[in-house]
């Protein structure tokens, strides 16, 4: 689950306050809750080069159907943009010659809606994943370059496979533990050091604390830097408000998830 940071500090409660059972258990996200980032993804495939403006760090490959190196991202190392038609691209993103992301994106014959059919390979586990985005556009892109281009925001997810959209809370006294069906996992002691984070080659160490009876926020880090957090709450221990802040882009979503 990729990841509030908080307006200001909240005294944090005693131990015995936040009771394990409201968290404890299987949890389903509900995707018909789940808004739109609110910082758009953006495109532009022209003269050639397909660019990737929104994501962090931007790239840029030729869009030619071969790989193409690419730098600082811990999920990836090439990318390769294949053009089908005028309303078609497959983005491929690959590391060790594996490819961990596959993205077939089409334009709406109106040039409105951009759906994504999305296939996570990347669990180290090898349990696969995905699901399909539906996108509206927001901005066009210049004059000349392919449909893809411009600007889209996010207003539906469908289709989502179980092992991309479940995961399991268990808080046990100050120990609080996630894991995932696609091997990311953790067990942290709230309020206390930052602890691994396994299987999730973009965070390396977590840290979980306590902002009030039925609040656990985590901080996700990687080499010691914020890269998300989630803010998982719960009143009456069957349906979580997440609240993911990806700090590498600077966005903010927030969904429900249902208790399995």
């Amino acid at each position: 689950m990729k990841a509030i940071v908080l307006a200001a500090a909240i005294a944090m409660l005693p131990g015995a306050a936040l009771a394990g059972g409201p968290f404890d258990g299987t949890w389903k996200i509900d995707t018909g809750t789940a808004g739109a980032p609110d910082k758009p993804n953006v495109f532009l495939l022209q003269d050639g080069i397909f660019a990737c403006k929104s994501c962090a760090p931007p790239f840029a490959v030729a869009a030619d159907g071969t790989d193409h190196p690419v730098s600082g991202n811990s999920y990836f190392d090439r990318v390769t943009i294949t053009v089908v038609d005028a309303r078609h691209i497959v983005e491929t993103e690959s590391k060790a010659s594996n490819a961990v992301f596959v993205y077939t994106m089409s334009v709406s014959a109106d040039g409105q809606t951009l759906t994504t059919v999305l296939d996570d390979r990347s669990a180290a586990n090898g349990v696969p994943a995905g699901g399909t985005i539906i996108q509206a556009r927001v901005t066009q892109g210049p004059a000349g370059a392919h449909a893809v281009s411009g600007e889209w925001h996010a207003i539906k997810y469908e289709g989502f496979s179980d092992s991309a959209i479940t995961f399991t809370l268990r808080l046990d006294g100050d120990r609080f533990s996630f894991s995932q069906p696609t091997g990311q996992s953790y067990t942290a002691t709230l309020g206390g050091p930052a602890v691994p984070y396994f299987g999730d080659p973009g965070i390396t160490t977590v840290s979980a604390t306590r902002a009030g009876a039925d609040t656990v926020v985590e901080t996700d880090m990687r080499d010691g830097k914020i890269v998300s957090t989630n803010s998982m709450t719960t009143h009456d221990g069957k349906t979580l408000a997440v609240t993911f802040v990806d700090e590498l882009r600077g966005s903010t979503q927030s969904f429900a998830a249902i208790k399995q």
